[in-house]
C-alpha cells in the first residue's frame, strides 16, 4: 500500500515545477537519414523537393480538390467559406 505524504497546503509554483522538470534536458541533435530508414521517425524539417509531389493532379475519383489548410476547423455543424475556388480533378 502506498503511503501519502501529508499536504503542506501549498502548491508548487509553475516556475519551480518547470525548472525541476526541465533540469538537465537538452535538445536532441537532428540526424540525416535516407528515406527508406525513416519509417516511424519524426521529421524535424521538410526535406527539399526537386519537384512537386505528386507530379500531377491525381484523385481516386472525380471531384473537387481543396487544400486541407482551407478546410481546417470546418465541420457539418460549423462550415467555413472557402478562401480559394476549388479545382475539379478527373480520376
Amino acid at each position: 500500500m502506498m503511503r501519502m505524504q501529508p499536504s503542506l497546503g501549498a502548491l508548487t509554483g509553475l516556475e519551480a515545477a518547470l525548472a525541476a522538470l526541465l533540469d538537465g534536458v537538452v535538445p536532441v541533435a537532428p540526424t540525416l537519414l535516407p528515406l527508406h530508414q525513416t519509417l516511424g521517425k519524426i521529421g524535424a524539417a521538410m526535406p527539399p523537393l526537386v519537384h512537386a509531389q505528386p507530379t500531377r493532379d491525381t484523385a481516386k475519383t472525380d471531384g473537387w480538390a481543396c487544400r486541407a489548410l482551407d478546410l481546417a476547423g470546418a465541420s457539418a455543424y460549423s462550415p467555413l467559406p472557402l478562401t480559394a475556388i476549388p479545382v475539379w480533378v478527373e480520376a
